[in-house]
C-alpha cells in the first residue's frame, strides 16, 4: 500500500458515516477493506473478525449470500463472490444502485462507488436500505393519510351539501 490505512486514511472515511448505518470505505482491487469499518462490533458478533482484531485489511468485501446479522457464521466460510458493488468497482466501473444488494455483512444496502486508477483503490458509500428508505416510507404514509383525510372531507362536504339541498327543497315545498 502506498497509503497507510491506519493513519488519517480511516479518519477521513469515518467522516462519510451518515445516520445509523451509512458508511464510506475504501477497498483494494482484491476486494480487501483498507479503511476501518464502522461495524467492527457487528463483525465480531457475526464471526467475520475476532474480538480485538481490526477490520482494516482483515475484511474481504464478499457477499455471504444471506444477512449475517440474522444468521451469523457457524464457521468460517469461503467461496463467496465479491459484493455487487465490489465486482463493478474492481472492473473500473463507477455506479449507483438504489435497488438493495448485500454488503459484506449480507445486509441489504443501497450505494454508490468509484474506482480510482491513480490510487489503485475503490471508494464506496453505502447505507442500509431500511434506513435509506425509512424517510421515503414515512413520507408516503404521510401523503396517504393526507389524501385519505381530504377524501373524507370531500365526502363529508358532499353529504352535508346534499342534506342542505334536501332541507331547502322541503322548506320550499312546505
Amino acid at each position: 500500500l502506498r497509503i497507510n490505512p491506519y493513519l488519517e486514511f480511516s479518519t477521513i472515511f469515518a467522516q462519510g458515516r451518515t445516520g445509523l448505518s451509512g458508511e464510506t470505505y475504501a477497498f483494494s482491487r482484491d476486494g480487501v477493506l483498507i479503511s476501518e469499518s464502522r461495524f467492527s462490533e457487528q463483525l465480531v458478533n457475526i464471526g467475520l473478525i475476532k474480538a480485538g482484531q481490526d477490520s482494516t485489511l482483515n475484511i474481504n468485501i464478499l457477499d455471504p449470500g444471506r444477512n449475517l446479522l440474522k444468521a451469523p457464521l457457524a464457521k468460517t466460510e469461503s467461496g463467496w463472490p465479491l459484493t455487487l458493488m465490489a465486482q463493478e468497482a474492481t472492473k473500473g466501473r463507477a455506479g449507483t444502485v438504489l435497488q438493495p444488494y448485500r454488503d459484506y455483512r449480507g445486509v441489504p444496502v443501497v450505494g454508490t462507488w468509484r474506482w480510482d486508477d491513480v490510487l489503485g483503490l475503490g471508494i464506496a458509500t453505502e447505507i442500509d436500505s431500511d434506513e435509506a428508505y425509512a424517510a421515503m416510507d414515512s413520507s408516503i404514509l404521510t401523503i396517504c393519510i393526507f389524501a385519505f383525510a381530504i377524501a373524507v372531507l370531500i365526502v363529508t362536504l358532499g353529504v352535508y351539501q346534499e342534506q342542505a339541498r334536501r332541507r331547502a327543497r322541503r322548506h320550499r315545498q312546505a
